[in-house]
């Protein structure tokens, strides 16, 4: 499951959102995937929530153009827009290796991200001074989505399984 983490420009840390990877109570599910928003410029989106535990990456959602009612387009933003990136990246892996388990995927997603550990940014936020913060802090793989990287994890675990 691809999830958007969420547009209030907060820690989940705490404050879990529904549904969230502990929607089954004592027990997480291990096949989810958070997704924070990030900008053009390559910065996290303000409104974007973020959590070193609860979202597992980030991923391009602003300036996205989509459907909208009416038979429209608009460009829109938010972590709404940014899941659908890693969706797409997923149905890409699963199209190219069929073969491979929905943890194996998100193992090939995860460890695909362009890392940006050790980066200042400015935190996500809609209020308050902005602040500085290692781009490591928040999310779990301190990463960006890289298709072609998720691919290449993808390909390495494929051709591990083959053997």
């Amino acid at each position: 499951l691809v999830h958007a983490a969420g547009n209030d420009g907060a820690s989940i840390e705490k404050n879990h959102l529904y549904p969230s990877k502990h929607a089954a109570g004592d027990k997480d599910l291990k096949n989810w995937i958070a997704v924070g928003s990030i900008g053009m410029s390559g910065a996290p989106a303000r409104s974007s929530n973020y959590g070193k535990t609860e979202v597992d990456l980030f991923a391009p959602g602003d300036g996205v153009y989509s459907t909208v009612p009416g038979n429209k387009y608009r460009s829109l933003r938010g972590t709404s827009m940014a899941a659908p990136v890693v969706t797409g990246v997923v149905a890409m892996i699963w199209n190219y290796f069929p073969e491979l388990s929905a943890g194996e995927v998100k193992q090939a997603i995860l460890k695909g991200v362009t890392c940006r550990k050790g980066e200042k940014v400015t935190k996500p936020g809609l209020s308050g001074k902005p602040v500085e913060i290692d781009f490591g802090k928040l999310c779990t793989t301190g990463g960006v989505l890289n298709a072609l990287g998720a691919v290449m994890v993808a390909e390495e675990i494929y051709m591990k399984k083959s053997k």
